[in-house]
C-alpha cells in the first residue's frame, strides 16, 4: 500500500468518524420536555447546541435519572455530590446500537490495557500493512 493511499484512507475515516459528532441546530419544539435534573447542566455547556433535543422521555433507573438526548445521554445520580450529579454515557448501549468492549484480550486482537478496550484483529493486520508500507 503506498504512503499516498494510506494517508488518503486515514484522512477519509477521520473525516466520516468527525462528520456524525454534530448534529444541526435545532428547529421547532422537541417532542420530549428536558426533565428538570438536566436544565442547569444543559445551560452550562451549549444546551440543545452541544447535546441535541430529547429523543426520550426522562425514565428513572433505580435512583437514577435518564434521558436520551439526540447526541449525548444524560445521567442524574442524587448520590453523587452536587456538581457532580451528571454525567455522560455513550449513547450507543441505551440505544442498542453499541456492546460494552470485551473485559480482557480477545483472541489475537490488539488489547490496552489502561483502557481495558481491544481492536478487532482484522484492523491489527491493517495496522501493520499500512506502518510498513508508510
Amino acid at each position: 500500500m503506498s504512503r499516498a493511499l494510506c494517508i488518503g484512507l486515514l484522512i477519509a475515516t477521520a473525516a466520516a468518524l468527525l462528520s456524525g459528532c454534530a448534529s444541526s441546530a435545532p428547529q421547532g419544539s422537541p417532542l420530549y420536555p428536558t426533565a428538570p435534573e438536566f436544565e442547569a447542566f444543559l445551560d452550562a455547556h451549549g444546551g440543545s447546541r452541544t447535546f441535541g433535543t430529547p429523543i426520550e422521555a426522562r425514565r428513572e433507573d433505580g435512583q437514577r435519572v435518564r434521558q436520551t438526548f439526540a447526541n449525548a445521554e444524560l445521567v442524574y445520580d442524587p448520590a453523587l455530590p452536587d456538581g457532580e450529579r451528571v454525567s455522560l454515557t455513550t449513547l450507543g448501549y441505551s440505544l442498542g446500537l453499541a456492546t460494552p468492549p470485551v473485559a480482557g484480550p480477545a483472541d489475537n486482537a490488539l488489547y490496552f490495557d489502561a483502557t481495558g478496550h481491544a481492536l478487532d484483529p482484522r484492523t491489527r493486520t491493517v495496522v501493520k500493512r499500512c506502518s510498513a508500507a508508510c
